[in-house]
């Protein structure tokens, strides 16, 4: 395991995670989607080309919203778990894979932070819900940094607290992220493999 302290969204921090499987956009691929099919094809074309796709500035209002609020909402979970947290960069784990957590915590845990809007962050609050792709964005954190727990944190400043849920490692939905890893990594040296003997 390998810790990058270089900040979120940088070009070096772009540049770490060419080629590699990350733990935000795993979900889709333990799937079977078009979109599975592209993202495998854009991880063969970093490896071959050292460059990323275009595609992938993509932003919108979501993701706006979770750079601008997202150190508030570490500083209040820090206040109310009385914990210190340790901004990373990228933590590179083996076989062409990390992650980029929002925090970690001590030595065993770790913390996950989703700005959601109004009606989104009520109905985690009510249900103790967490997305199944960030359930799936956790548990492979937990796979790259080996650790035991990770804390699922909404913020939303129009509520007077944030919705924490404690995500415990779940050794079955990491052995399928392996088996899914595995899977694609197969898939994307296929395609680099076919394009060098052209």
């Amino acid at each position: 395991m390998i810790i990058h302290n270089i900040e979120q969204g940088s070009d070096e921090w772009l540049a770490v995670r060419l080629g590699k499987f990350t733990a935000s956009d795993f979900h889709i691929l333990m799937g079977n989607s078009a979109t599975k099919k592209t993202i495998l094809l854009k991880k063969a074309a970093e490896r071959l080309t050292g460059k990323a796709a275009d595609s992938d500035s993509f932003s919108n209002i979501h993701t706006e919203r979770g750079k601008e609020k997202e150190a508030a909402a570490r500083n209040l979970y820090s206040v109310i778990k009385l914990a210190d947290v340790k901004e990373v960069g990228f933590i590179e784990g083996e076989h062409n894979v990390g992650c980029s957590p929002d925090g970690l915590i001590g030595e065993e845990g770790g913390v996950e932070i989703k700005c959601k809007d109004n009606h989104t962050h009520l109905y985690a609050a009510i249900n103790n819900y967490v997305e199944p792709t960030h359930k799936t964005q956790c548990q492979f954190s937990m796979m790259v940094t080996n650790r035991k727990w990770w804390d699922y944190c909404l913020y939303n400043e129009n509520y007077n607290k944030p919705v924490i849920i404690r995500l415990e490692r779940d050794e079955d939905h990491i052995n399928n992220i392996r088996s899914s890893l595995q899977e694609c990594e197969n898939i994307v040296e296929k395609h680099i493999s076919r394009f060098l003997s052209l």
